[in-house]
């Protein structure tokens, strides 16, 4: 059998190995992952809740139509509604 010629092992952090161009700052993302995730979540829970406030006052709304109060818009569609006492 004849000898297997074994590499000789390569540092990762070596000149060979490393970019021919260096890194731009502007290209190069300097936040955490995590933290993208963390925004994401806290602009969806602020959507959330302003979908859950307008749903609260159009229930509240209709539920003082149930007792007779016109609290509803003046103009719906671009059209004027006639004021009725």
């Amino acid at each position: 059998m004849e000898p297997v010629a074994v590499p000789r092992p390569r540092s990762p952090y070596a000149s060979y190995n490393a970019d021919p161009e260096p890194l731009v700052g502007e290209e190069t993302a300097l936040i955490r992952p995590f933290i993208l995730a963390w925004e994401r979540m806290q602009a969806t829970q602020r959507e959330q809740a302003v979908e859950r406030s307008a749903q609260q006052d159009r229930r509240a709304i209709l539920d003082a139509a149930l007792d007779g109060f016109d609290i509803g818009p003046d103009m719906i569609h671009g059209v004027r509604l006639p004021v009725t006492a």
